[in-house]
């Protein structure tokens, strides 16, 4: 999340109250820090006067692995960090800016929330994280398309090491399955890489960008739920088989060019010259 130009956080997640959340944001922790104080009054007051107190401590609640607060500086760390964590998460679900990512970006976002390695939560914070993302969107929808390039596996022929042809093969889409249900778990890295060669053609055809939701993952689940090893979606055919490879069949060629040409740009004279 680095700081880039200030810009208005309004005119990227317009539908989004961001100055009510920060306000409230502000205005909770005020409330906590003073509820915090009562109780630390109360447990004194009753130290005072000799009186076993019934245990007023408060516990880190968001993971287990944190261990119980001992001072009301840290306990009000934790509540801020917690609340942080929560407006984080939310504003980029209901931005739909998470939809300019590539798999790598969605990674690396979703680590930093898990390690709470996140700014505080106010407006200009949000301001430049966002605009960050959307100065960005261009490096990492070609990101995508290199990242799904340069996961296939040269181990079969279908897949040529200088450009995307009609089909593509993944030796890893499934775990392999040698019982009668056939039933596999699917590779969240191969459906992601998917998902971003989706989210390109999307780009590429001139249509708003699709849900970031793990499109093909769904697919594939409901696939299996239909007890069918294949699915279409508006640009891939998929079918994959017990050993865990799939083929992967691109419904339009003219996009496929197109990424193509994104490959050359990053890799000159990969491409084969055009006869």
């Amino acid at each position: 999340m680095s700081a880039a130009e200030s810009v208005n956080p309004h005119d990227l997640v317009p539908s989004v109250g961001i100055d009510f959340m920060c306000e409230q944001r502000a205005a909770a922790m005020v409330k906590i820090e003073q509820a915090a104080g009562v109780l630390a009054d109360a447990a004194s007051m009753l130290h005072a006067a000799q009186i076993d107190a019934p245990l007023i401590s408060v516990i880190a609640k968001w993971d287990r692995s944190v261990a119980p607060v001992q001072h009301l500086g840290d306990f009000l760390a934790e509540c801020q960090k917690q609340i942080d964590q929560s407006a984080w998460s939310y504003l980029m679900k209901q931005s739909g800016l998470r939809t300019f990512m590539d798999a790598r970006a969605r990674k690396e976002w979703d680590d930093q929330m898990e390690k709470r390695q996140f700014p505080e939560f106010n407006v200009e914070n949000v301001a430049n994280t966002f605009a960050t993302i959307h100065g960005q969107r261009g490096e990492l929808f070609e990101r995508g398309v290199i990242e799904a390039f340069k996961g296939l596996s040269w181990h079969y022929a279908t897949n040529s090491p200088c450009r995307f042809g009609k089909r593509i093969v993944y030796g890893y889409f499934a775990s392999s399955c040698s019982g009668p249900n056939r039933w596999q778990h699917v590779n969240n890295t191969a459906t992601d890489r998917l998902d971003d060669l989706t989210r390109c053609f999307s780009i590429l055809d001139g249509k708003p960008e699709p849900d970031h939701r793990r499109a093909v993952y769904s697919a594939a689940y409901e696939a299996q739920q239909a007890k069918t090893y294949e699915f279409e979606t508006e640009y891939l055919r998929v079918k994959w088989f017990k050993k865990g490879s799939a083929h992967i069949e691109f419904k339009r060629m003219d996009l496929v060019e197109k990424m193509n040409g994104i490959i050359a740009k990053h890799y000159p004279g990969a491409l084969p010259p055009r006869i």
